[in-house]
């Protein structure tokens, strides 16, 4: 079950200072919404908010070490809960809390 305990779990566990993440590029923010999957099982999502420098290079690659010490520290805290993890910039972050930000280039 979810409730929030668990939720009070899971900002501990994804304490950016506790996780220790690279220094670069720079997490500015973790966000979290511990809910069921498309299955029904209790899961944890995961955005982790980088400055918007830090996707000046091939990010795809640098970021697989942020992911997977975030996976990592759901699935050893034995709460059962399966991560699903993201990351996103603080401007995109911004936009979606504003409301204008789109996927594509046609605004859809």
């Amino acid at each position: 079950m979810i409730d929030a305990k668990t939720d009070e779990a899971v900002k501990k566990i994804l304490d950016l200072k506790k996780l220790k993440l690279p220094a670069k590029p720079r997490v500015v923010d973790l966000r979290h919404e511990v809910t069921l999957d498309w299955a029904g099982d209790p899961s944890v999502r995961v955005w982790l908010i980088f400055e918007d420098a830090a996707f000046d290079t091939d990010w795809k690659v640098e970021l697989e070490p942020y992911l997977a010490k975030v996976r990592h520290a759901v699935e050893a805290s034995g709460l059962g809960l399966l991560p699903y993890v993201s990351a996103r910039t603080q401007s995109e972050q911004a936009a979606l809390e504003a409301g204008t930000y789109y996927d594509d280039e046609d605004g859809r």
